[in-house]
């Protein structure tokens, strides 16, 4: 009998081990992709046509971009602002998110104020985001590419219902490369 106790004491022991190992190797292999994840999202600002359509029946296009990390303020504790951008036939619609809560979207007095290298300036005032006061909403625009044609973007004063913040450009990508990509 002690034999088999012993026995039945070395599976037990064995089997626990191999569990914890497993579910050690589990934990390892869970953290990882989990900070693979993160750090696809955080560094992956690569501009990108995220969407590529042509309506078969009526012909109409529906293009947009992935959501970039365009701007930083210059208060670092207001964030970072993101830009996506989509054209829908022949309209270009700037989507904008801020990380930081300057109220709601789709407010009477938003806006977006482009501030160019060269001094001259373009405002939208027409936020066409529906109200929307949650943490995490996001404004949208319609623009236009003439605009924005051989400027190059110094800072960008983004406005909500509650706070405006000045933003710092700072990005790879330029505000036409927005344009050319869903031209």
């Amino acid at each position: 009998m002690r034999t088999e106790i012993k026995t039945v004491e070395t599976f037990n022991t064995t089997n626990i081990m191999k569990t914890s190992n497993n579910k050690t190797n589990i934990m390892k292999s869970l953290a990882f992709i989990g900070l693979f994840l993160v750090s696809s999202v955080g560094f992956a600002q690569t501009l990108t046509l995220e969407q590529n359509e042509v309506d078969e029946f009526t012909g109409r296009t529906k293009k947009a971009t992935n959501m970039v990390v365009v701007a930083k303020s210059e208060i670092s504790a207001f964030g970072n602002l993101e830009f996506m951008m989509a054209r829908f036939q022949t309209q270009c619609v700037l989507y904008v998110s801020s990380s930081y809560d300057l109220g709601c979207s789709g407010a009477n007095g938003n806006y977006i104020h482009f501030l160019f290298e060269d001094g001259t300036s373009v405002k939208y005032d027409k936020d066409r985001a529906k109200i929307n006061c949650r943490d995490t909403n996001m404004s949208y625009y319609f623009v236009n590419s003439n605009d924005f044609k051989g400027k190059v973007v110094k800072k960008i004063r983004f406005a909500k219902s509650e706070a405006y913040n000045d933003y710092l450009w700072d990005s790879e990508n330029s505000i036409n490369d927005f344009f050319e990509i869903v031209k």
